[in-house]
């Protein structure tokens, strides 16, 4: 097991079932994404796509007595799932709907992190990759970028930061 199946399991955990205007997930940051990935559905207005950045991978050996090599190793990720949000800006003189981008995304976001509290093994089960996320101290932090205006339409990236917990055996 490694990065590779840690980044596998997460993508296949927010996948299914799809998350309402998360059009996609990455395995890491795509080189380029496509528009129908996280075009904008007509009718709401919006759609996200989302990739996992692991930013750091800690070892730890766990072992009680025995002859080495015996023992459990215990690899910690620091992971994020940076979320993309586009929101088709209405573009005309009626300043009421100025913010409603904020409901949506605020949603997605909401739905994301219920999605992570729902299974702290992120769907593996006690064989793994997965053996928690975003489980212990500072749980699940949310980052949020300021919007921009891109091409009319509202862009917000936000990064969900957590812990993942990998136990292997060596």
């Amino acid at each position: 097991m490694g990065a590779q199946d840690v980044r596998t399991a997460v993508v296949g955990y927010l996948g299914q079932p799809p998350i309402p205007g998360l059009l996609s997930v990455y395995r890491g940051q795509p080189v380029i994404i496509e528009a129908d990935s996280w075009a904008p559905d007509e009718s709401s207005g919006w759609g996200a796509t989302a990739y996992i950045h692991l930013s750091d991978q800690r070892e730890t050996r766990i072992s009680m007595g025995g002859p080495p090599p015996g023992g459990i190793k215990r690899r910690d990720y620091a992971a994020a799932i940076v979320v993309v949000f586009r929101w088709i800006f209405p573009g005309d003189d009626d300043t009421s709907e100025a913010d409603g981008w904020t409901a949506p995304f605020d949603g997605l976001i909401d739905d994301i992190c219920t999605r992570m509290r729902a299974d702290r093994t992120f769907g593996c089960g006690p064989s793994g990759p997965v053996w928690q996320g975003a489980e212990g101290m500072d749980d699940l932090r949310v980052l949020t970028d300021l919007p921009s205006l891109d091409d009319g339409q509202l862009v917000v990236w936000a990064a969900l930061e957590f812990e993942i917990t990998e136990m292997l055996n060596a």
